[in-house]
C-alpha cells in the first residue's frame, strides 16, 4: 500500500538511487510497486482516476491496483499528480506555520489518507 505525490520533494517518485538527498538510496515508486506485485504473482492490474482536478478538486489522484484471482494478497498506490510530501486529508493554511507550508506545501483533502489506509486493510482482519 502506498500514496505517494509525484511533487514529493522529500521521497522522490522516481527515487534516488545516488543518494542525492542524504536518506538512502532507494528505487523509483513505480519499480517498487511492480516488484511487489510480481512477488506476489499478481497478474491483473487496473488503474484509474479517483479524484479529478478538472471537477474542482486540487490534484488527480489515481489508484493503481494489482490482484490476482488466485490470491486475497493486493497491492495498491495511490498516485497524487504533483503532490508534496503530505498525509492527504490534512491541510495547512500558509499563515497557520509558513515554514511548513514552504517545504510541504498546503496539502489537501481531495482524500482521506487515514480512510484509504483503513479501507484496504480492514480486508485481512
Amino acid at each position: 500500500f502506498e500514496i505517494h505525490g509525484t511533487d514529493d520533494q522529500i521521497t522522490l517518485f522516481n527515487g534516488d538511487m545516488e543518494n542525492n538527498g542524504g536518506w538512502g538510496a532507494y528505487y523509483d515508486l513505480p519499480s517498487t510497486i511492480s516488484f511487489f506485485a510480481d512477488a506476489y504473482n499478481l497478474d491483473k492490474r487496473s488503474k484509474k482516476i479517483i479524484v479529478n482536478k478538472g471537477e474542482g478538486s486540487e490534484y488527480d489522484i489515481y489508484l493503481q491496483r494489482h490482484w490476482s484471482q488466485n490470491s486475497d494478497e493486493e497491492v495498491w498506490m495511490y498516485e497524487i499528480v504533483d503532490g508534496r510530501h503530505v498525509w492527504p486529508g490534512f491541510k495547512i493554511h500558509w499563515w497557520e506555520n509558513p515554514i511548513f507550508w514552504y517545504f510541504y506545501g498546503s496539502g489537501n483533502e481531495d482524500i482521506n489518507a487515514s480512510e484509504e489506509v483503513w479501507s484496504f486493510f480492514k480486508r485481512y482482519l
